[in-house]
């Protein structure tokens, strides 16, 4: 009888070993898409990084070779097409100002 427990107790020894390696190979796997799932953002977040740089870039070139009127009359003409922007847009500013140089 003891010779039939112990066969017994390997083959449940050797099952769950089975099924550990299983498992442990489902985990790989697992691991393993979320690894190339997160590579591919890392691609997506570089691209859109260097889009954003560029636009960047662009703009404060523009701003550079603007003189300072330039700015302001385009600023005008903005708050003439928009004036409710420009209104909201006066009144932040205010606020912010009012803000940083209260007493």
């Amino acid at each position: 009888m003891g010779k039939k427990r112990a066969t017994s107790n390997r083959r449940r020894s050797t099952t769950s070993t089975s099924e550990k390696e299983a498992a442990s190979d489902e985990h790989v796997q697992d691991a393993e898409a979320r690894v190339a799932a997160a590579r591919d953002q890392l691609r997506d977040a570089e691209a859109f990084l260097a889009e954003v740089r560029d636009q960047a870039a662009e703009r404060v070139a523009w701003l550079r070779d603007r003189s300072t009127g330039e700015l302001l009359d385009t600023s005008l003409d903005f708050v003439r097409k928009h004036p409710g922007l420009g209104v909201i847009a006066a009144a932040s500013a205010g606020y912010f100002l009012g803000r940083l140089f209260r007493r």
